[in-house]
């Protein structure tokens, strides 16, 4: 499992579907790109712009 920090509307939005339907989804992070499951999302409660992902990793690319 990884933990990802997120502050684009689009992705939240993507990753919030994902964990909804239950499918994988791929993110690029810092220059790597991670794809699998949501496990859970939710809002940093001290910056209301930032949320952070749960992700099941299943591939993970440099």
């Amino acid at each position: 499992m990884q933990t990802v920090e997120i502050t684009d509307a689009i992705d939240v939005r993507r990753c919030k579907r994902a964990l909804y339907f239950g499918r994988p989804v791929t993110l690029e992070r810092e220059g790597a790109v991670v794809s699998g499951l949501v496990r859970a999302i939710r809002q940093d409660p001290e910056h209301g712009d930032r949320y952070v992902a749960t992700i099941v990793v299943s591939r993970t690319a440099a």
